[in-house]
């Protein structure tokens, strides 16, 4: 298995989590604790935890979010928009990649690390040539 997927530690560069990724994260645990909606694993609620409790994370945070959602484009983000499509539905049980994806921020999270100042940032400090991750 890989290492964790969350740092949650400062870091000499901090990064400021924007008010959408905020309210998307906030939105995940509202589904949870209001119509029972199930999904994410304690990683994603941390994390979900930290976009809503933290003005700033640390870019090493930024760089898990931005790996985890070039891997759940492909897999929580089908089912996410399938909900969308449907105009949000409460009243059925709903596919645990809905909440998966609000717990890293939503597509905000996806328009925030898709940025090419966060590209940049991320290629820079880990010497790496991270592109822009495109949903299906």
């Amino acid at each position: 298995m890989g290492r964790p997927q969350f740092h949650g530690l400062a870091s000499d560069i901090m990064i400021r989590v924007p008010a959408l990724v905020k309210r998307a994260a906030e939105f995940a645990f509202h589904l949870r604790d209001t119509y029972g909606f199930v999904g994410a694993n304690e990683t994603g609620w941390k994390r979900a935890k930290q976009l809503v409790s933290k003005d700033y994370i640390s870019i090493e945070d930024l760089q898990f979010m931005r790996n985890w959602y070039a891997r759940h484009v492909y897999t929580s983000y089908p089912g996410y928009k399938q909900w969308i499509n449907l105009g949000r539905p409460t009243d059925k049980p709903a596919k645990r990649s809905i909440i998966s994806w609000l717990t890293w921020g939503g597509d905000a999270g996806l328009r925030w690390i898709n940025s090419s100042k966060v590209i940049k940032l991320l290629n820079k400090r880990f010497s790496t040539s991270y592109g822009r991750v495109q949903p299906n």
